[in-house]
């Protein structure tokens, strides 16, 4: 399968899918940016939030209630940028889908090059 692709299950609720496709984007855009593999899940979960909310859809199925170490057990200035980096990621994710939706819904050029 290629690396470059999500897959979407069939049949899903128009917001799980959202969910789901959110979180995998995050998780991407984290890998690019060099993220820690022990901490990517909870970062791209935690943008993928961010995501929904942005957009209006269900956050109900998202669980902060435990944090992770890399968390708990920061210094202050650690945390926030912990906090930055998930931040980025959501608003990295963010511009591509707004740009690539205007790209999709943009009229094609009727300009013919065979004249």
């Amino acid at each position: 399968m290629d690396k470059e692709c999500v897959v979407v299950e069939k049949g899903l609720e128009p917001d799980a899918m959202y969910q789901g496709i959110a979180a995998a984007l995050a998780k991407a855009e984290l890998a690019l940016n060099g993220e820690d593999s022990g901490n990517i899940d909870f970062k791209a979960q935690a943008a993928a939030y961010m995501l929904c909310r942005q957009a209006g859809v269900s956050t109900a199925c998202f669980d902060f209630s435990k944090l992770p170490d890399f968390l708990t057990s920061a210094e202050p200035q650690q945390v926030g940028a912990e906090l930055t980096t998930i931040k980025d990621a959501m608003a990295e994710v963010s511009m591509r889908v707004k740009y690539n939706l205007q790209q999709m819904v943009q009229p094609k050029s009727r300009a013919d090059p065979a004249r």
